[in-house]
């Protein structure tokens, strides 16, 4: 008989400190992952994981995809960082930096739960062979572009990018 109640006061020592620390977590975090389902973060979360998706799916190198804000200047980017292999084969700059604003404007429309929209789309290019350069677009000329709204001429004018990339000229 005695034998059996310390069984149980060593179970009990046991098994209440962790479900004291799963019942706190649980109490604590509640709040917080609430806040985030319900704050404009959880749209570009799922955002940029439909563009992570989508690049993976294509074959890209995907290094990191971001959308951030920068309050005190009220400026919203996507910044996308990707290799320039596509399935063991290097691409273009000028073609990957295109493929890449298609899928950032497929994901953006095609949402249930739309994010904000952003104000420039940064496509870091990886090049495995001469190192990384970035290229920056504004959301509105890209939008304009896969609208049919202008030129390929006019969207690529309104490209920033250094000198001497290799590949952005169009076909």
């Amino acid at each position: 008989m005695r034998n059996n109640q310390s069984y149980r006061r060593l179970a009990l020592l046991i098994l209440v400190p962790p479900l004291l620390v799963i019942f706190l977590c649980v109490v604590l975090l509640t709040p917080r992952i609430n806040d985030f389902f319900n704050s404009p973060a959880y749209p570009d979360y799922l955002w940029w994981l439909r563009v992570t998706r989508e690049l993976s799916d294509k074959g890209y190198p995907v290094h990191d995809v971001t959308v951030s804000e920068n309050e005190t200047l009220g400026f919203r980017d996507i910044d996308i960082q990707i290799g320039n292999l596509m399935k063991g084969e290097q691409r273009r700059s000028y073609e990957l930096v295109k493929d890449v604003h298609s899928i950032v404007m497929d994901t953006f429309i095609n949402d249930s739960s739309q994010p904000e929209p952003v104000d420039m789309i940064t496509v870091m290019i990886i090049d495995y062979s001469s190192g990384s350069y970035t290229v920056s677009v504004d959301y509105g000329t890209v939008r304009k572009f896969y609208a049919a709204e202008i030129s390929e001429q006019e969207y690529f004018k309104n490209w920033s990018y250094p000198e001497n990339t290799p590949g952005i000229t169009p076909p």
